[in-house]
Parts: C-alpha cells; sequence; structure tokens
C-alpha cells in the first residue's frame, strides 16, 4: 500500500455527510476525515425530528429524511458561499465545484460591473457559441432609485456592444422592453405613480437572461456532491442474517433518486467504534424504545449475539415526567419534549461507581450517596 497517497487523498478529499438515522430522531454532519467538522469539535449535531409532540412538530416523516437533510445543507451551502468567514465556506466553493445546468453560483470579478459581485445566480446551459454560461439571476439588486417603480435595471448596458460586454454579453431587449411597458404600466394618466409603487422593490424578482464567462462564476457545491455516509440503525443490524440484501438501505436510498456523490452504509455499532479508534468491543444503544447490544469481532458484526430490551430513552423521559408531575402541579404530558431535554442535560443513567485512585468498589456507590455525593451533576 501506498501509505503517502492514501493519506494525500484522504487530506485532499471532499468531508462526507455523516448520517445517524434513528426511529424518533436523525442526527447529521458534515465531517472531514482528517480536519473533522467545519464547525469545529463539541458542538451537537444537526436534529432531524421524525416523530410528534405537543410542543415539537416533526420536521418530516421517515420517507422523506434524507431530502429533508439534503435541502438544509443546501441552504446552509448557499449563505456560506457568500461568507468567507463561514465555517461552512471551504465546503461550498473549496476545490473549484463543477459548472452544470441548474446549478447556484455566485458571479466574481466583474470589472464593469463590480456592483454585481456576490450576487446569486442560477446556470441555465452553456453557449458554446460566445463560450459563455447562460445564467438566470435568481434576484435583480436595488441599484438606485428611479421613477416609478423605484429600482433601475443594471444590465441594460450588458450586450449592446458598449463597455461591459467582456463580463456579461447576453442581455435580451425583449426583457428591456417588457420592463419599460411595466414602468409605463405603473403610472395613471396623469403622469403620477399609483399607490401600488410604494412596495419595497428591495428583492423584486425580474425574468431575464444573460451569460458571463466561467471565470467570472464561483459555483456552490451542492449536498448531492459530497459522499453520503448512512448509519445503519441498532435494530436493523441485530435483526439481519450477515449477507442477505439490505432492505433498509434500499427503501432508505430510494428517497435520492440518483446523486452524485457516492453512498456507503455502515452499521452504527461499527461506526461507534471508529470514532474511537478500535474495531473490536460490544456497542450498547439507548434508542428511543429498545436498548441494543451488538457485539463487533475483529471488525465483524456478530448480530446472532444481539440482546435487545424493550427499555429506551422514551421510557425514561416518561418516568421523569410521572416524577415531576407528582412533585410539580403545573407538570403534565404536555411537557414530556421538555423533560426530555432536562433529562439529557442533567441525568445521568448511571454514575460511575469510583472509589479512592479509580477503583471501583461494591457498594461504593451507596456510601458516596449517603455521603451526599451528586456525582457532579448540576443542582
Amino acid at each position: 500500500l501506498d501509505w503517502r497517497t492514501l493519506l494525500r487523498g484522504r487530506a485532499q478529499g471532499l468531508p462526507a455527510i455523516i448520517v445517524d438515522v434513528g426511529r424518533g430522531y436523525t442526527k447529521w454532519g458534515v465531517v472531514h476525515g482528517v480536519h473533522g467538522r467545519p464547525e469545529g469539535e463539541g458542538q451537537p449535531p444537526h436534529l432531524v425530528q421524525l416523530c410528534s409532540s405537543p410542543t415539537h412538530p416533526p420536521d418530516c416523516d421517515h420517507g422523506s429524511q434524507l431530502q429533508y437533510i439534503h435541502q438544509e445543507l443546501d441552504t446552509m451551502l448557499t449563505r456560506a458561499a457568500k461568507e468567507p468567514q463561514d465555517p461552512l465556506h471551504w465546503v461550498a466553493v473549496g476545490g473549484t465545484p463543477p459548472l452544470s445546468s441548474g446549478r447556484l453560483a455566485v458571479l466574481r470579478s466583474l470589472a464593469s460591473h463590480q456592483h454585481l459581485d456576490g450576487m446569486l445566480v442560477k446556470v441555465s446551459h452553456y453557449d458554446e457559441v460566445n463560450n459563455e454560461w447562460v445564467l438566470h439571476p435568481r434576484q435583480l439588486p436595488r441599484t438606485q432609485t428611479s421613477t416609478a417603480t423605484g429600482w433601475t435595471n443594471p444590465f441594460v448596458h450588458m450586450g449592446d456592444g458598449s463597455e461591459g460586454n467582456e463580463d456579461c454579453t447576453s442581455w435580451s431587449d425583449d426583457n428591456e422592453e417588457q420592463g419599460e411597458e411595466q414602468e409605463q404600466d405603473q403610472e395613471d394618466p396623469q403622469g403620477q405613480p399609483t399607490q401600488s409603487d410604494n412596495r419595497d422593490t428591495s428583492s423584486m424578482e425580474v425574468e431575464f437572461t444573460w451569460s458571463v464567462p466561467a471565470a467570472n462564476l464561483m459555483p456552490i457545491r451542492q449536498a448531492q456532491d459530497l459522499p453520503l455516509l448512512l448509519g445503519e440503525p441498532f435494530a436493523v443490524t441485530a435483526s439481519r442474517s450477515p449477507g442477505r440484501p439490505n432492505p433498509w438501505a434500499r427503501s432508505l436510498l430510494a428517497q435520492l433518486g440518483s446523486r452524485s456523490g457516492p453512498i456507503h452504509v455502515a452499521p452504527q455499532a461499527q461506526m461507534s467504534l471508529w470514532a474511537h479508534g478500535i474495531d473490536h468491543g460490544i456497542v450498547v444503544n439507548i434508542g428511543q424504545g429498545q436498548t441494543i447490544a451488538i457485539p463487533v469481532v475483529r471488525g465483524e458484526i456478530a448480530s446472532a449475539a444481539a440482546c435487545v430490551s424493550d427499555i429506551g430513552s422514551g421510557d425514561l423521559t416518561r418516568l421523569m415526567t410521572n416524577q415531576l408531575t407528582r412533585k410539580f402541579h403545573f407538570i403534565n404530558g404536555s411537557l414530556m419534549t421538555w423533560c426530555r431535554d432536562l433529562k439529557e442535560k442533567h441525568c445521568y443513567v448511571a454514575p460511575p461507581a469510583v472509589g479512592p485512585g479509580g477503583i471501583s468498589k461494591e457498594g461504593d456507590l451507596l456510601r458516596r450517596y449517603a455521603a451526599g455525593d451528586d456525582s457532579g451533576i448540576p443542582k
């Protein structure tokens, strides 16, 4: 093996979308193989709520969660492309994403129209005659106040053979005339602006086409361009037979259809061990409805030895809600989500029983409680 080449490829490769698929909640994030998470370690992952509660409606259903994640990440990448300080900026524009039809891009280095630098546009198609990309700007920026409509078209001189033609060359005269007709329609017979002219025009959308060279476009990477790593839930891993087709994976991947980035599926039990740099051990997962223990032996899942208990975190939340209900009159079932957040922030499932010198001793936990030791739980 050429380890130098492998490490270089890993360092220069794209970050991946990591998805921990759950029943009530799915967690996801963007992680690079060498640099880690763009926002830094220690930050909570993004959550997709799949279950409904009195205070938190679901973000989406199970059958559309991957689409939801891709849409959320596309929005984040679009915003990050225009903000160099955004942690995801290098993910959005680093490594020159390819230009293609339908892709979003940001204008840059327009010599004669610098006021358009940073404008978000959508790529339509490639004009082979002029060797330029035809664009559809998503929003016409307001440049100055003008007569009835309160805005002027910044592209009116692009494509008429005058200055600026080296940047933007295809302005449609039909659209310009249409704009003039719309402006005339805004005046009454006396030539005065109508009341509707007082509307906010800072985000008006205007239909027109124009084109620029590829050098003036900074393509924005989309979620579908990134590798996707799906974590197979513990319950699925514990119930399936090794070497058999995985219907769960097929059903989940059907949500996406075709995408340019590669897709990998790995058991969450293995992913948990990988996070600690090992591939051998017993992994215990406390899920919403079940607690599952799966042995991983030298990198191989031993699903036949998995143990399943039908007690999960949802039962702990309900137990805590019932205890608080008996103690406080204002607590009821509608605050179950709040009780869940309180439980996850302040409670232990089993506080560590560690004696002097870091050695566990039988009965040590009870003696510590009797002495007032709260195991570091904030009051």
